[in-house]
């Protein structure tokens, strides 16, 4: 069939502009295959050996000094200023990407994703709800997020999970290993910060 101009195609498969609906759902289709395949739709982060490139092996707590639903607070990946301020929590309940014994430990940075509300402020008032193993709420918008579950969003604004430490044990040693998402602020979560 031949298109005149202003004149609009008759058929679902030619749209004039010298590409087929089925080739834009082929290339629509490759593309995405070839997103997964390098691991960035998935939203696994990339891994050198057992840590995350280019993030610092810390340690961060003690197996045995960890107590069910009392956070303790550290700073990750670096030592200062308070937005990298985290909270470590033995959930008493397994969870996702949990360690430990029982896989219930888990970690998370202390900035709400939608617009960088503290969870863990300097005064150590952590916002963490035990009977829901929630953090939160924001003390801006309310935004609560599943301890138990990647840090997904439970209530509220935010459209991001809060970042989660990744943790490795070694014996009684915890150790952060990278962090799982973007910490609110952050153009790059390794960026030096003064």
């Amino acid at each position: 069939m031949e298109v005149k101009k202003n004149e609009t195609a008759e058929t679902p498969e030619d749209c004039g502009c010298g590409v087929t609906r089925r080739q834009v759902m082929v290339g629509a289709a490759v593309g995405s295959a070839a997103l997964a395949a390098s691991g960035l739709v998935t939203g696994k982060p990339a891994m050198a050996g057992d840590r995350m490139d280019g993030y610092p092996r810390k340690l961060i707590g003690k197996v045995s000094a960890l107590q069910t639903d009392q956070p303790v607070v550290f700073t990750y990946p670096q030592d200062s200023p308070s937005i990298f301020r985290s909270a470590l929590i033995k959930l008493g309940v397994p969870a996702k990407d949990g360690v430990g014994p029982e896989g219930d430990i888990v970690a998370y940075n202390g900035r709400c994703p939608h617009q960088g509300g503290e969870l863990v402020p300097e005064d150590d008032t952590l916002r963490y709800d035990a009977a829901s193993k929630t953090l939160g709420p924001c003390p801006w918008h309310l935004s609560t997020f599943d301890a138990t579950n990647e840090g997904i969003l439970t209530s509220a604004h935010s459209t991001q999970n809060l970042p989660q430490v990744s943790l490795e044990v070694e014996g009684d040693n915890i150790y952060a290993v990278g962090v799982k998402g973007l910490i609110y602020g952050m153009p790059d979560n390794l960026m030096k910060v003064s």
